[in-house]
């Protein structure tokens, strides 16, 4: 570990056969080392050092990682892989690959809080079913977590908050207009300010057609407020499932979108968003939007989300094929 203690201000290169070295004893770094292994390998890919595969090989040394911190770590740069590098034919492979990688995980945890249960634990339990219902879409963990949800529907008080997080939105993918109602009327009804905007915000992660466009209505109209629409946008933008549809409804409401927010209030957060995009043609029409309908509050910021959705689209044409290929393999 050439950064050992991970004290260092510098990323490591090692080569790729080292890294496969590395995983195959991952257990021997501490914690702190393990997250800078997959950050450095994360950052590689990025700059177009390494190839994702070698990074995946990384990750594949991580089926007994049981620490939260190294597993959030681990699970953004393998939701990056899914939002920014899978294809729709490498997706359904690459999905069943982190679900084999996490579920062993989530079988030792188990579903249930037991008695003197320590935080990490819990926290780990959390992340596992975020990372297998939102990254994998583990259909099993989908089914469950939406039973969870049901649950806590009809008891309040019934699941554990962490795990209750996580499953609200996980429960989200692929449910139907029954589930938004329940998600609409709970967040209305509720007193508490975090179970308000637990479901509220969760509605941003449906993605049927009719909900999503439901959703901005939603946020436009008189029960969202103004400093929270912003955020609920940006919320939207980022379900990678809705995002092109939001992105047009958008466009569509631009005006009522300024009239909720105001001019210099939500345009940073909203333009920022943008930056999640991961395709030429969604590059032009940003450029082509903001060059008639300008965000002075917002300007810099566009060009960082212009940035990011170009570095993003040279990345994906030369990771893509790699990691269809690595997956084949």
């Amino acid at each position: 570990m050439a950064n050992a203690g991970a004290r260092g201000y510098y990323r490591v290169v090692n080569p790729p056969d080292m890294v496969a070295a590395i995983a195959r004893d991952i257990g021997s770094l501490t914690p702190a080392e393990r997250i800078a292994s997959v950050a450095d390998e994360w950052a590689l890919v990025r700059a177009g050092r390494h190839d994702v595969g070698t990074l995946l090989n990384l990750a594949s040394g991580f089926k007994g990682e049981r620490t939260p911190a190294v597993m959030g770590t681990l699970l953004d740069a393998l939701e990056s892989i899914d939002q920014e590098l899978t294809t729709e034919r490498s997706r359904p492979k690459y999905r069943a690959w982190v679900g084999g990688l996490l579920r062993p995980a989530l079988e030792e945890v188990g579903w249930t809080r037991s008695p003197g249960e320590s935080e990490e634990k819990t926290a780990l339990r959390a992340l596992l079913v975020d990372g297998l219902g939102n990254t994998a879409r583990d259909t099993e963990v989908i089914a469950k977590a939406r039973e969870i949800v049901l649950s806590e529907l009809a008891k309040p008080g019934s699941v554990e908050p962490m795990l209750l997080n996580a499953a609200v939105t996980v429960a989200a993918h692929g449910g139907d207009a029954a589930l938004y109602e329940k998600y609409l009327a709970r967040g209305r009804s509720a007193s508490d300010p975090e179970e308000h905007y637990r479901y509220m915000y969760a509605l941003a992660s449906f993605s049927d057609p009719a909900l999503v466009r439901r959703t901005m209505e939603y946020i436009l109209g008189p029960e969202v407020r103004s400093q929270d629409a912003k955020l609920f946008i940006a919320r939207l933008i980022a379900n990678g499932d809705a995002r092109a549809l939001a992105w047009q409804l958008l466009q569509e409401h631009w005006s009522d979108v300024q009239k909720k927010t105001g001019e210099f209030i939500g345009n940073t957060v909203i333009v920022g968003a943008l930056g999640s995009f991961c395709d030429a043609r969604t590059l032009a029409q940003v450029r082509q939007f903001f060059g008639v309908h300008k965000v002075p509050d917002a300007e810099r910021t566009l060009q960082q989300a212009i940035e990011r959705i170009t570095a993003c689209v040279a990345r994906s044409a030369a990771q893509s094929a790699k990691l269809a290929a690595w997956l084949n393999r």
